[in-house]
């Protein structure tokens, strides 16, 4: 099969077609105004999308009423990092300042939730590097625009960011100050198991470790295959 092209000062007798055309696209999620998005999942996982799916990066999900919502947006972290888990993120001390994932974590840390993932990372111990500390929150996100400069050029990118808080989803009110107590969110198999994780850190001897384990997370015994985890030597503690 071949495509006639046409030749000067000759005229198609026949329109190509509707597919031909071309129509303006929606405007992105955050580039026209404020869009509010309410947190629901994040993780450090891989992304076929980035890449080639090659390198670790963050994955937002969200609820948003935007007619282009997507549901999740992927930042890069940087290479040298791995994950167990894809609830923590290992491997270095910090992430680069010009990653996409640092720009958007110190944007959270400019508006008023800072006080709230600042205790759940001290409560984790793993600090930007604990995916869950995001969870359950609540932004206006705008699309901003920064430079990037690789190999001694400029070039303009844009980056979707969280630009003011609104609250926690379930009810609660915006932040007023440094939030109190710990989370009485309950804690997916997946969390669980990152919890457990940081908790073995803590315990050289097994048994001492099995025994924290059920007093601080009595759930475990719902997960048959995590719970066998926690009894065998090794897995956690070893």
């Amino acid at each position: 099969m071949c495509f006639l092209l046409p030749i000067k000062g000759v005229t198609l007798s026949k329109k190509p077609g509707k597919k031909w055309d071309t129509s303006e696209g929606g405007a992105l999620p955050g580039a026209d105004g404020p869009v509010e998005i309410t947190i629901t999942d994040a993780e450090f996982n891989y992304d076929a999308s980035y890449n080639n799916g090659d390198s670790l990066v963050f994955i937002l999900s969200g609820d948003c009423d935007h007619e282009y919502w997507q549901g999740t947006v992927i930042y890069s972290i940087g290479d040298g990092w791995d994950t167990e888990d894809n609830v923590i993120a290992e491997g270095k001390d910090m992430f680069g300042r010009n990653t996409r994932y640092a720009r958007f974590f110190n944007a959270v840390l400019a508006t008023k939730a800072a006080d709230i993932v600042i205790e759940r990372a001290e409560e984790s111990g793993e600090g930007p590097a604990d995916a869950s500390i995001y969870h359950g929150l609540v932004f206006k996100f705008e699309r901003q625009s920064y430079m990037q400069t690789f190999s001694g050029e400029e070039t303009e990118k844009f980056i979707l960011l969280p630009t003011k808080f609104v609250g926690e989803a379930g009810g609660k009110g915006k932040s007023k100050g440094k939030s109190k107590g710990k989370k009485s969110k309950t804690l997916d198999k997946k969390e669980l198991r990152a919890a457990i994780k940081k908790l073995a850190k803590k315990h050289d001897d097994h048994d001492d470790f099995v025994e924290a384990v059920l007093v601080k997370y009595p759930e475990v015994e719902d997960h048959s295959k995590l719970y066998d985890d926690v009894l065998e030597e090794g897995v956690f503690v070893g």
